[in-house]
C-alpha cells in the first residue's frame, strides 16, 4: 500500500517557552511533505503563547490549537494532546526542539517500506540553551528483532541525548503511555515500553534538534523538580541507571509481559547500556570502583544467578546492591 497522501498529525506541548516555541512550530509548518495537520496542546502559558499560536492557525489552517484553564501538569497534557490524535500515525514534538523540514517526508518513505515498527527517530543534535552543540549521534541496533538489544541501543545513544519525542504509530504510543505527574524520567520510561512493543528505524537523512534545558537541564533543576534526595554528578548515572532497572522489575507493564527471569535479565542490560552511555571514556574502575576484585565478582554474580535460575530458585535480586 502507498502512503504518499497519507494525513500525518503533528503534535506539540508547549508551556510557556514562546521564542523556542516559534522556532519549533515554523520548522512543523515548513515541512516538505504538506500533508499534516499541527495540534498545540498549550498548558496554561501566559508568556504571550496564545496569541502567537491564535495568529498562526488564523494564516494555517492545519493548525489546532488548544489552551487549558489551567496547568494541568507535563504529563497530562501529553495525554490529552495523544487523545486529540486521529490519525494512525504522529510526529510528537516538545516546544523546544525542532525537526529538519524533510523529517515527516523521510518519515513516511519508512511507513511505505516497513510495517513492523512503533517508533521512528533520525540522527539528534543535542544543543545547550544558546544553541551550542553539546551531542550528536545515531542510534544503532534499534531494528533489531530483540527487544532487550532495543532498549539498550536506546539507552546508550538516544538516552544519553535526552530524545523521548518519536514518530510514533499512534496505537503502539498510547499502550506506553500512563505515569503520574512528576515521575522521574517517565519520558524515558515510557520509550522503553515502546521500545518493547517493536523497532524504531532511524532517518538518516533527517535531523531531531534537541536543547537540553527545562527541568533536565543540569543537577540542581532536576533534583528540585522531582525532589530526589542523594543525587549527584558522580552517582548520576547510577541513580538514572537504577531508576530504569527497578522500573523493568516493578512496572506492570514489563510484569504482564515478562517472567520475573526474564526481567532480571533485561533490567541488568540496561543498567549497564545506561552506565556506558553516561561515562563514555572512563576506566573499568572509574565505573565500577573496583580495580582487581570487581571482575571476579561480576563473574561471580553471573553464574550465581544463573544456577540459580536454572534451579528455580529466588534469586531476590537487588541492583543496588551489586552496582550502586
Amino acid at each position: 500500500m502507498n502512503n504518499e497522501n497519507l494525513l500525518i498529525t503533528v503534535g506539540l506541548t508547549t508551556y510557556n517557552r514562546l521564542e523556542m516555541l516559534k522556532k519549533a512550530l515554523t520548522s512543523l509548518r515548513n515541512q516538505t511533505y504538506k500533508n499534516i495537520e499541527i495540534i498545540i496542546a498549550d498548558n496554561h502559558s501566559t508568556d504571550g503563547t496564545e496569541e502567537y499560536c491564535k495568529e498562526c492557525a488564523i494564516k494555517d489552517s492545519r493548525i489546532r490549537y488548544y489552551r487549558h484553564d489551567e496547568n494541568i501538569g507535563l504529563y497530562k497534557n501529553g495525554q490529552f494532546l495523544l487523545g486529540q490524535i486521529r490519525t494512525k500515525y504522529a510526529l510528537l514534538v516538545c516546544d523546544d526542539d525542532w525537526v529538519s523540514e524533510n523529517f515527516v517526508e523521510e518519515a513516511v518513505k519508512v511507513i511505505n517500506k516497513k510495517r513492523d515498527f512503533t517508533s521512528i527517530s533520525s540522527a539528534v543534535y543535542l544543543y545547550d540553551e544558546n544553541y551550542n552543540i553539546m551531542d550528536k549521534g545515531i542510534a544503532d541496533g534499534i531494528l533489531s528483532n530483540s527487544y532487550t538489544k532495543r532498549m539498550c541501543a536506546y539507552a546508550n545513544t538516544i538516552n544519553r541525548l535526552k530524545i523521548t519525542s518519536f514518530f510514533v504509530d499512534v496505537d503502539s504510543c498510547k499502550k506506553s503511555l500512563g505515569f503520574s505527574k512528576g515521575c522521574y524520567c517517565g519520558d524515558q520510561l515510557y520509550s522503553l515500553r515502546l521500545l518493547f512493543l517493536g523497532k524504531m528505524p532511524i532517518l538518516k537523512n533527517a535531523i531531531y534538534h534537541k536543547v537540553h534545558n527545562g527541568c533536565t537541564k543540569d543537577l540542581e533543576t532536576l533534583t528540585k523538580s522531582f525532589n530526589l534526595e542523594g543525587f549527584t554528578n558522580e552517582n548520576y548515572p547510577y541513580k538514572l541507571a537504577q531508576t530504569q532497572a527497578n522500573f523493568i522489575m516493578e512496572d506492570e507493564f514489563f510484569k504482564s509481559r515478562l517472567s520475573e527471569r526474564k526481567r532480571k535479565k533485561l533490567a541488568r542490560a540496561v543498567y549497564k547500556s545506561v552506565i556506558k552511555a553516561h561515562t563514555p571514556k572512563t576506566s573499568f574502575k572509574d565505573v565500577y570502583g573496583f580495580v582487581r576484585v570487581r571482575p571476579f565478582f561480576l563473574f561471580y554474580r553471573q553464574f550465581y544467578d544463573l544456577v540459580y535460575s536454572f534451579l528455580g530458585l529466588d534469586i531476590n535480586y537487588k541492583f543496588e546492591e551489586y552496582f550502586s
